[in-house]
This record gives C-alpha cells, sequence and structure tokens, in this order.
C-alpha cells in the first residue's frame, strides 16, 4: 500500500517550522474558542499586484503570530528561487501554499511552548554533531556551509531548535515519548493486535497477490561493431555470432556471467535491470525465459541488428504472498496510519481552538485535515 500522501504530513511537520518568525502581534489575542476576530487583521480581499511581494506584507496570522512575505521567503527560500521570477503566478501561488504549511508548524510550535515542551542543549548539540560530521565528508564545516548560504549561525540553531520542538510535541502526542503533563498524554494506542493485521490482511488480500515474473542479465553484440572498411555486411554478421558463440561456450564453462557482461559492453542492458512480467518482452525473449530453467544460457538468439544472449537469473510464478509473509510489513502500514489519524486529529483540534487568518486559510486547511482523515480512515478499513 502507498501512504506518500499521509507521509508528506508528517514530514510536514519536520520542514513547516524552519525560519525565526515574526514579532507577536500587539494586543490581546482571543483564545480557547477559536472564534475570528471582530476586526480581522488579513482579510481575504484581494492584494494589489504591486504590494503581492512587499517584504513586509503580513500573509497569514496564527493567534498572536504573524507570517510575512519575508519569513516565507526566508524559510522556503530555496523552493522558491527554483521557480523563477516573483513576478510569475507560480511564485505568487506558491507563497500562499507555503504560508499554509507555516501555519501547521505555527500550531505545533504554539501548542509546544503552551504546554511547557522543551528540549535540552544535548537534543540541540547532537543535531549539530549529525550536521557537522554530515558535511566533514562534503570536506566543510557548518559555519562555512552556512557562510556560504548566507545563513547565521544562531538563526540556524534557533531553526532547528523549533524543528525539535515540534517533533518533541508530535511524538508526545502519539506515544513516542514520555508524557510530561496530561495535555501531552498519547492520543493514539499504536500497538496492533494480531486480529488487527488478519483482517487488514483478508480485507486487502488482492494487494498481495505476485504476478509471474523472470529477471535475466544479457548481452549484446552489436553486429555494426565488427564492420569495417572491406568487410561485407554478412562477413560482420558471422564474425558477431561467432563472438556470441565464444561468450556462451564461456560462460557455460563457468566464466563469470557479469564480468562477460562488462568484457562485451562495458554495463548491463538497462532494458533488463528490472524483473518483467510474461507477455512484457519481445517473443524471443519470451520463448527462452518461460521455458528454461533458474541459471541457464541461451544460444546466441539473433535480432535485427544483432546477437542477444541471456541467462535466467531469476523467476516466480503467481501466487498470493501468505499471512506469515506480510504480517509484519502490515503491522507497519497500520502502525503508520494510527499515527497518522492521530496526528491529523491534534492538527484539527489546534486549528479549531485557535484564530488563524485570512479565514480562507483556515477553510482550506480544514477541508485538507478533513480529506486527509477521511483517507486514513479508509485505508484503515478497507
Amino acid at each position: 500500500m502507498k501512504h506518500a500522501t499521509l507521509f508528506a504530513m508528517v514530514l510536514l511537520l519536520v520542514a513547516a517550522c524552519g525560519s525565526t518568525g515574526e514579532k507577536p502581534v500587539a494586543g490581546p489575542i482571543e483564545s480557547g474558542s477559536g472564534g475570528d476576530s471582530a476586526s480581522p487583521m488579513v482579510t481575504d480581499e484581494e492584494v494589489p499586484e504591486q504590494e503581492l511581494l512587499d517584504p513586509n506584507r503580513i500573509v497569514a496570522r496564527v493567534n498572536d503570530e504573524i507570517i510575512t512575505v519575508r519569513s516565507i521567503q526566508a524559510e522556503f527560500g530555496d523552493a522558491l528561487l527554483s521557480i523563477g521570477d516573483p513576478t510569475d503566478a507560480r511564485y505568487r501561488q506558491a507563497l500562499e501554499r507555503f504560508a499554509l504549511d507555516m501555519i501547521i508548524g505555527r500550531l505545533f510550535l504554539q501548542a509546544a511552548g503552551r504546554l511547557g515542551v522543551t528540549i535540552t542543549k544535548q537534543d540541540l548539540k547532537q543535531v549539530v554533531d549529525d550536521a557537522e560530521a554530515a558535511l566533514k565528508k562534503r570536506d566543510t564545516t557548518l559555519d562555512e556551509d552556512l557562510r556560504s548560504r548566507g545563513i547565521a549561525r544562531w538563526e540556524w540553531e534557533e531553526a532547528q531548535r523549533k524543528k525539535l520542538l515540534i517533533r518533541k510535541f508530535f511524538n508526545m502526542s502519539v506515544g513516542r515519548e514520555m508524557a510530561i503533563s496530561i495535555e501531552t498524554r498519547p492520543l493514539v494506542d499504536s500497538y496492533v493486535r494480531p486480529v488487527e493485521i488478519r483482517g487488514f490482511y483478508e480485507r486487502n488480500i488482492e494487494n498481495y497477490r505476485r504476478e509471474e515474473q523472470a529477471k535475466v542479465e544479457a548481452i549484446f553484440i552489436r553486429v555494426a561493431t565488427f564492420e569495417q572498411p572491406g568487410v561485407s555486411r554478412t562477413e560482420a554478421q558471422a564474425a558477431a555470432r561467432a563472438y556470441a558463440e565464444l561468450l556462451v561456450d564461456r560462460a557455460r564453462g563457468g566464466e563469470s556471467f557479469d564480468e562477460l557482461v562488462l568484457e562485451a559492453q562495458g554495463a548491463p542492458l538497462d532494458k533488463f535491470k528490472e524483473p518483467f512480467r510474461r507477455g512484457t518482452q519481445r517473443d524471443y525473449v519470451e520463448n527462452f525465459v518461460w521455458n528454461a530453467q533458474v541459471g541457464e544460457i541461451s544460444d546466441p538468439i539473433s535480432t535485427s541488428s544483432g546477437f542477444l544472449i541471456l541467462k535466467l537469473e531469476n523467476q516466480t510464478t503467481a501466487r498470493v504472498l501468505t499471512y506469515e509473509e506480510t504480517k509484519d510489513e502490515i503491522a507497519e502500514q497500520i502502525r503508520f496510519l494510527k499515527i497518522s489519524a492521530a496526528q491529523l486529529k491534534v492538527q484539527m483540534s489546534l486549528l479549531r481552538e485557535s484564530v488563524v487568518e485570512p479565514a480562507a486559510f483556515k477553510r482550506e486547511l480544514k477541508r485538507r485535515f478533513k480529506a486527509q482523515t477521511e483517507e486514513v480512515l479508509n485505508a484503515l478499513s478497507i
């Protein structure tokens, strides 16, 4: 089962809070009910074209924190640069998309602060040590790398601190770390019972059906390689066939087929790098593969431009994987889905109780969380 969409939301928590943020909004902010303020700071009205890219323009508000064009550019600068000209419509659309991502990160970060979630100096030191170790392999240091990117060391460390806070808050909410209070107790039991695994397997039995497949290694001898001035096409074909027959004899005599591949053509053929199903190859390949034994080497097979030599590496018959073969994988799938459901529950709760402007952003996030929750629950019940 593929969970790319769901997993992207988990990764978002790590990436959604990289910048140092903006100054708090002056004045009291509503809390608890999460209702929108009587006079919203950021409305749904369209911004005049000339003001869209003003670095100081407030794009969104999350409780007592604002998100400006500048903060989006600071956090997603590399991605925005890849889009191109700031006047491009895609650039402006990306600003809004990244603003939504930042809102999610800010909701988690603010919640972590309210509940007293903290990280230690050792936590941050581990991140620094890991970064230094990775950069050492590239013959540079963290300070040199940050300097080349125009990022201050304190700014980078603050971004890492926020990421760690978000990760720790989320891990507490799904039982991956010890709760520090009743408010941070787990929202999900990630233990997967055998009856759940068995039920998932039986409901999704078609997902564990494997078709007949084969894997081959191949050498291709091109006739063109033997074409020289004064050599006829027939003579070149005869020379190519003779070389192919010699390679077959050497392979059947015990020489390494891999080494013969390198000798004859330098690298494996891309066409046969992956296993293939019956009926997906040319007839001359199919005729050999589905009538051969594993390890068998073909005679030279004549093609329009040369001679092909095949070795059958592996062959599997069509079957359904057993419960025993799949139960560990299924347990991980169910555990992941449960954690995803818990994450979405946390996000929806935080969103509901917060002031988020413009109102269109809050509506879009509610729609997104609802759709993703339905996707998770459907996956658990299918």
